[in-house]
C-alpha cells in the first residue's frame, strides 16, 4: 500500500509494504545520505583544492615577484661587474704606461749617469795630463834651473878665471871688453 504523506509544500510518496523488511524509501533515503555525504567530501575537496589554488597562485606570484627581483638584481650587478672590469682594464692600461714612462726614465737616467762616467772618466785623464805636464814642465824648470846653475857656476868660475887672467895679463883683455 502506497500512502501519499503531504509535507510543506512537498508530496512525498511513502510506500509502507516493503520487500525484504526494508521498504524504498528507507533505501533512497540511504543513497541520499550517501550521496550527500559524497558531495560533502566533494564539496570540501573542492574547497582544499580551491584553498590550495589560491595559497599556491599566492606563492607562484610572490616566487615569480622574486624571481624578477633577482634577475633585475642580477642585471645591475653584472653591469656593475662590467664596469669595474672596464675600470680594471683602464687602471691596467694606466699603470703599464706609467710603467713604461718608468722604464724610460730610468734608461734616461742609466744614460746620464753612464755620461757623467763617462765625462769623469774623461776628468781624470785630462787631471792626469795635466799633473803630468805640470811635473813635466817642473821638471824641464829644474832642469833649467840646474842648467842655469851649472852655466852661473861656470860663468863664475869663468869670470874668476877671467879676473885672474886679467890680473895677469891686462893688456889682453882691455880690448876685448
Amino acid at each position: 500500500m502506497i500512502v501519499m504523506v503531504h509535507q510543506v509544500g512537498e508530496t512525498v510518496n511513502v510506500d509502507y509494504f516493503s520487500v525484504d523488511g526494508v521498504s524504498d524509501h528507507e533505501l533512497h533515503l540511504d543513497e541520499v545520505v550517501k550521496q550527500r555525504e559524497e558531495l560533502q567530501h566533494l564539496e570540501v575537496n573542492l574547497k582544499a583544492r580551491l584553498i590550495a589554488r589560491s595559497e599556491v597562485t599566492g606563492i607562484h606570484e610572490r616566487f615569480d615577484s622574486q624571481i624578477k627581483e633577482h634577475i633585475t638584481s642580477n642585471v645591475k650587478l653584472q653591469e656593475q661587474l662590467h664596469e669595474r672590469e672596464k675600470t680594471i682594464m683602464d687602471l691596467q692600461r694606466t699603470l703599464d704606461d706609467k710603467d713604461k714612462e718608468l722604464h724610460a726614465i730610468r734608461l734616461d737616467h742609466e744614460v746620464a749617469w753612464a755620461k757623467e762616467d763617462l765625462i769623469r772618466e774623461q776628468q781624470k785623464k785630462r787631471n792626469w795630463q795635466l799633473f803630468e805636464n805640470v811635473i813635466i814642465l817642473k821638471l824641464k824648470g829644474l832642469n833649467i834651473l840646474k842648467k842655469s846653475m851649472n852655466y852661473k857656476n861656470m860663468f863664475k868660475k869663468r869670470r874668476g878665471s877671467s879676473r885672474n887672467c886679467r890680473n895677469r895679463y891686462p893688456f889682453s883683455y882691455s880690448f876685448v871688453i
